[in-house]
Formats: C-alpha cells, structure tokens, sequence
C-alpha cells in the first residue's frame, strides 16, 4: 500500500475516534463514555490526581531516565511482532511499573478473527527504569510475537520526550490533537500511573473501542479493524498488509523520520524517480552492495556487479555480494566457467575526461541524456535495453568438449598448431569463434566489440576515479602506465610492469588463462573480481562490425567502402558463423544491409598502418550521446584526430592496425608478442573471417533476455 494512502487511513481511523478519546481523557468521574464493548466511566479524573505525585515521585529521575531511554530503544529493536513482513520492526510493548516490590501490569491484549493491528509495534521502543527508595521501577520493552499479545505505553510521558514530566498526563490528553501526526494510526495511548503500590491504569484504543480500565483490560482491537474492514468491503484482505502499514508510519512518526531520496541522519529512504534507492543507504554500512549497481570509480568492487535476476544454469560464488570479496559478481556456468557480470551504466565524457553513473542513478535513457550521459551501446541487443551482460573471467580453453572460462587453462585458438577449436568441433578459424562459444549453449556469443569497449571504458575511469592502489592494483599516480597489465612482451610478462608474471601454457610465450601474478594488475578493474586478459595473452575475436564481401572466401584489401556496426535490433547469439545465410554474421552487401547499419569511420584508412589511441590533448572518444560519434565510441574506436603515431599514456598508447578488408573479423586486446599496440583499447581491423592464427582466440559472453 503506498505510504500516503497508508497515512489517509491512519488519519482517518484516529479522527474517528477522537472524539470519544475526549470525552474519556477530559471527563470526570460522572462522565460516561459510549464504546464498541459497551459503556465506561472516564478515570482521567484519578489520572489528575495522581499528577502531583507522580511529578513529586519521579521529577529526579527525568535525566537518568532520558538516557536510558536511548539505550532501550536499541534494546527495543529486539522485539519481534506478530506479523510476519514487519517481524523486524513490529514491537510489542508492555508496561510494567514496580512499586514496594509489586509488579503493575497494563496489558493491551489484541484477539479477533485477523492479526493485532499493534498500537505502538516499532514505535517508541523505550523503557524506563525508575528507582525509588530501593525498589527499581522498570519499564521493559518484550517481544511475544506468538501472539501479539503484549503492548502498552509503559507510562508514555516517562520513557518518551523525558525532558517535559508533565507529558505522562499531557500526552493522553493531547492524543486527539496529534493522531494524525504521531498517532500509531489506529492506536491508542495507555497512561499508566502508579503511586504507593496502587497502579491507575488509563487506556486508550483508537478504532472506537476503549478497553476497560484496570489490569484486567481486555481489547478486541482486531476485531473492530476486521469489522471497520468488512464495511470497506476488505473483510477478505490480508490484515498483515494493516500491520505492516501501521508499523512503518508508526517508526516513521516515532522517529520524527522525513522521507527522502538521498541519504542522511534521521531520514527515511524512498525511492528516486522509477523506483531505485540510492546506495548510499547501505553503503558502506552493509558487505553487499545493490543488485545491479556498477560501483564507483576508483572504489571497491567497480566495474562488476551482482546481477539482479540470475538465469538458469548460473549459480553466484561464496563471496558474490560483497564488493571487497575477490569473487564480487563472478558466477559460475553449469560447465565450470567463470563468468563476470557486469551492470548497465551510462558514461559521460568531456575531453579525456571519463565519468560512469549507474543505472539506478537515472530513471531511463532519456533523463541520463538530459544530463549528457549516454546508454553505453553494450547494453543494447535485439532491440531491448539490457540491465547488463555476462563476459567471460578468462579467455575460452577446452574443457571435455566444451569451450570454457577457467583460470589456468590452454587458451584455444583458430590454428591447428595451438589449442586449436577443433578440439571442440570448431573450424579452425575466426568465424569459428561463434561455433566455440555456442558449445556451452546457444545464449554464448564472442564477446561483441561493444563489451571490449564498454571494459576498456571502465578502465580508463577506474584509474581516473583511484587515488591509490587499494582498489586499482594497476594504479599510477604519474598517470604514465595507469591502465591494466598483461601478457604482452613476448617472455611471459609486461612491457611496462616487469613485477607481472605469466606461467607458459607450452607453446612460445604465450601463458595460462588468468596465469598473471599479481592478478589483480591483470584484471580491468585492477582487483581480483575483475575481467582477466585484456591486455594481450592473445587476440579475440570481437563481432559486431563488419565489411560485405563479394564471397565467402573474399578478403580483398585495401577496399573502399563502408564499415557497418550491428543494428540494435539484431540479438548477438542468434549470430551464426557462416556467411549470406539469414542469420551469418558474414555476407555481401545485400546480407550485410539486413543486420549492420553504415557506420562513418573515413579516418580509418585503406593501407596497412599502426594508429595509436591518443593524440595530444585532443579528445579520443565521441562524447555524442547518439547517431554516429555515439556508434563510434560503443566501438571503442577513437574519432578523427583522437589518433596518433605516438599516442598518449592516458590511452595506454594502445594501437588500431588500420586496414578496409573484405568479410572483416575485427580482433581486440593483442596478443603476447605485440607489445605496446596491446591493451584494452587495441584494435585491428586487417584479417577476415576465414583467417587463421595461433595467437588469436575469443571469450564468451551473453546477455539475460
């Protein structure tokens, strides 16, 4: 029930009986009230007069019990109540006043044919202990949700707002005044006064029944709300959904709490635009962060996430919800691989300058463009916005007749002189690839450009957001080397770290899946959760952009023409490997119209030639939230004049080997013998789909819908 139609209620239920509250509170002793369960006499009167003792009786120990009365409302969070949904936060209150040794007990007791719809349940949670002449006094708040049985106000002016004495009269008094405010929406107050041994006990119930005074008070609270329902035409309702109202606006109105977006002291969270809370809540008090979150730059966990709704075949790892844990959203597939989920984002660049928002930052895509952040192309596939995407830990190696991502492993490639994917019933060659991924079932495709983009992306503003290694192992102050480390010098380690370690997997210098030590500096978010190997180990095969071909076998080059980028509309795993047929990634123009759209890259040219990402102080990335800068970006591709022959640390001095091939297959990362042109962002566009090497091999990735 939304909280202000909660509030409605509860003002309505306690303005009827407001009335009757008067007449019992401010009468005397000829004044009889008209109740639910028949008449009663008003004992505000008795009330008054036990006033002067009670200010004489307990006037020193206002301060003392001001104090305490803190400390018992974390003691009070221990109660449970009788409804299930608020079992945490329902509170059952009983009021037991000790005097001369005697126990004083006021007891509200809910019976009926539906659950107590409680009075003060996570309300006040307060008890005073009152000493007088060697005999404590105490106010205890218990939890006997078996039967929501116990609940009173345990002498409300005492334990609650001790600062004034004369409220333990005045508050009673008051209930009619501010029910709508800090009424527990259908509750009433119980005043329960104690002089020299002989307890006056005043109680309240709101929902027009007033319970007969006294220790033997008994109130069929539950039963009027069951009967208030019937007339609502809600006799057949869940009375827990009353519960449940009543404790939430009774914490709310006990706590002064004001509801808002942002996290502050004292505020109650409600949800921003479409429904999301803001991390900040729970974070950092809490070890796991929200489903789907991407973190923030330059912190714990950043760049993986916990998937919000896990597909079948998918299990989570010890750890999984935790963004410290060294397996923070890192699954496993039914097959044994080690997957990464990574969580929707939006991006926004001003010159270099990379800033990453979540998606609960923003409603939708509209209102992240409002503020210059776009959608990352990434999580776009047949047509559907997607809230992220599973990729690979480590690159595929085979594994009982399937390609799977295991740390360790002999990385496959498309040579037969290399772990090659005939070991899995692949053919020896890019287009091979897709056959790969699909042995571990039909939803796995090569890990599309888009995704190399979107973790190259997450690289350079996890560096850009770190100011220590804490969270970014790669981390350099200098800026000089501040991007993830790899197997990329041709003797099993990294050009520009030489503390990076690879174990050989048996053939030249290439290594083991995920062998780097440290691994962390490995990974693109320089920590153990992160995607290992994207700097170099070998080249992978990234669909998702293409050229037409004359044939299946063409692989003329240089030749002029487009580039085309892979239409929104089309899913990544119905990609099939062969070439013209309706689905095959590959094909003449005609094909090729009905899955790519033209793509504007005239700075890529037609000879062969390195291009390194950066170019002084130029920026590299579109910061176009849309149309063709936007494709260009998801593409990981830098626009004119974004490279260089030299390029820049920032980028890694990452390179694009330029080439216009017919029946392109685009590769990403690099490979061990390459160098300084690996990297996140490193690109080459020279071979084709029949190609053919032992340093070039894939990942798998896939999407939930």
């Amino acid at each position: 029930m939304p909280i202000d139609q909660k509030l409605t209620e509860a003002a309505n239920i306690a303005a009827a009986a407001a009335p009757l509250m008067d007449q019992f509170v401010n009468g005397d002793e000829t004044t009889i009230v008209q109740g639910a369960g028949g008449t009663y006499p008003s004992q505000a009167k008795a009330a008054r007069e036990a006033k002067d003792e009670i200010i004489a009786r307990f006037e020193p120990e206002v301060d003392s019990i001001n104090e305490h009365a803190k400390h018992v409302t974390a003691e009070a969070n221990r109660a449970q109540s009788y409804v299930q949904d608020v079992a945490d936060e329902g509170v059952k209150q009983v009021a037991v006043i000790k005097s001369s040794g005697d126990t004083q007990n006021a007891r509200l007791i809910a019976t009926g044919t539906s659950e107590q719809y409680d009075v003060e349940q996570a309300s006040l949670n307060q008890q005073a202990v009152i000493q007088n002449k060697g005999d404590e006094q105490a106010a205890r708040v218990i939890a006997e949700g078996e039967k929501a049985e116990q609940q009173a106000d345990r002498a409300q002016a005492i334990a609650d707002k001790f600062g004034d004495v004369d409220s333990a009269i005045t508050e009673a008094t008051e209930q009619a005044d501010r029910s709508k405010e800090e009424a527990d929406r259908s509750a009433g107050y119980v005043a329960t006064v104690s002089a020299e041994g002989d307890s006056q006990i005043t109680r309240l119930q709101t929902e027009g029944v007033i319970q007969e005074v006294r220790a033997k008070a008994e109130a069929d609270r539950a039963k009027t709300e069951a009967d208030k329902s019937a007339q609502n035409n809600q006799a057949s309702s869940n009375h827990a959904d009353r519960s449940e109202a009543a404790a939430d606006l009774a914490e709310a109105i006990v706590y002064n709490g004001e509801a808002s977006t942002t996290p502050a002291e004292g505020k109650i969270p409600i949800g921003k635009k479409g429904g999301f809370i803001d991390i900040g809540w729970i974070d950092p008090h809490y070890n796991s962060a929200a489903p789907n979150f991407i973190g923030r730059a330059g912190g714990a966990g950043f760049g993986v996430g916990i998937c919000p709704e896990l597909p079948a075949g998918f299990s989570p790892l010890p750890g999984c919800t935790s963004p410290t844990s060294d397996t923070y959203g890192n699954y496993r597939y039914t097959d044994g691989s080690i997957m990464c989920w990574v969580p929707l984002f939006y991006y926004r660049i001003t010159g270099n300058s990379i800033e990453i928002a979540a998606e609960s930052d923003y409603a939708d895509n509209a209102a992240a463009e409002a503020d210059n952040f776009a959608l990352h192309r990434a999580f776009i596939d047949g047509s559907q916005v997607q809230r992220g995407f599973f990729v690979d830990k480590y690159m595929v190696s085979a594994n009982n007749g399937v390609a799977s991502s295991i740390k360790d492993g002999l990385p496959m490639s498309s040579h037969s002189a290399h772990n090659p994917y005939s070991q899995v019933g692949a053919p020896n060659n890019y287009g091979g690839s897709v056959e790969v991924c699909k042995t571990r079932g039909d939803v796995f495709f090569p890990a599309s450009r888009f995704i190399h983009s979107a973790a190259a992306l997450l690289s350079l503003a996890h560096g850009q957001g770190a100011n220590n290694d804490a969270y970014c192992a790669w981390y350099d102050a200098a800026g000089v080397k501040n991007y993830p480390k790899g197997c990329n010098n041709n003797a099993l380690g990294d050009g520009d770290d030489n503390t990076v370690k690879y174990v050989s997997d048996g053939y030249s210098n290439c290594g083991k899946t995920g062998s780097g030590s440290p691994f962390a500096k490995t990974a693109h978010n320089g920590q153990e959760c992160g995607i290992a190997d994207l700097n170099g180990l070998m080249y992978e095969v990234s669909i998702g952009i293409t050229r037409p071909g004359t044939s299946s076998g063409d692989s003329t080059g240089p030749n002029p023409g487009d580039f085309w980028c892979l239409k929104e509309s089309v899913r990544m795993a119905d990609l099939t490997s062969g070439w013209n047929n309706p689905t095959d990634a590959w094909g003449d123009v005609n094909h090729v119209a009905t899955l790519y759209d033209v793509v504007a890259l005239p700075h890529i040219e037609h000879i062969s030639n390195w291009v390194r990402f950066g170019n002084s102080e130029n920026p590299v990335l579109s910061a176009e939230t849309s149309g063709n800068g936007w494709m260009t970006t998801g593409l990981g591709i830098f626009q004119p004049d974004g490279g260089s022959s030299g390029g820049t640390n920032q980028f890694g001095r990452d390179g694009l080997y330029s080439y216009r091939r017919a029946n392109l297959c685009l590769l990403s990362g690099g490979s061990w013998d390459v160098g300084s042109y690996s990297g996140v962002w490193s690109a080459h566009l020279h071979y084709y789909r029949r190609s053919s090497h032992h340093y070039v091999g894939c990942r798998a990735a896939c999407y939930l819908s």
